[in-house]
């Protein structure tokens, strides 16, 4: 028992700070008292909050086909229409 008396001094002692300021510890609640986060959020509005992310998503990823990825199609495109085609190659030789 001395052993944990002289932790027990120890603890009591020592008051940690953080920033400054001293460090408010209590006891944590049983197990069987959860205490929910969110729970003022309804499933309406979660539900509204994934639609408004997918329509998100697929607005960016219009954008980046759109502004990226149809720009370099349509140069690829102009640059095969400008090279000579097998054919041509074929009756030349």
């Amino acid at each position: 028992m001395k052993g944990s008396a002289i932790a027990k001094d120890m603890i009591e002692d020592h008051k940690p700070k953080l920033f400054g300021k001293n460090i408010q510890v209590r006891r944590a609640d049983n197990p069987t008292d959860i205490r929910w986060e969110n729970l003022e959020v309804t499933y309406w509005q979660l539900f509204f909050n994934q639609i408004k992310f997918y329509f998100l998503m697929c607005c960016l990823m219009g954008a980046v086909i759109y502004y990226i990825i149809y720009p370099y199609t349509r140069l690829l495109q102009l640059v095969t229409d400008v090279l000579p085609t097998t054919e041509f190659c074929d009756n030349k030789a």
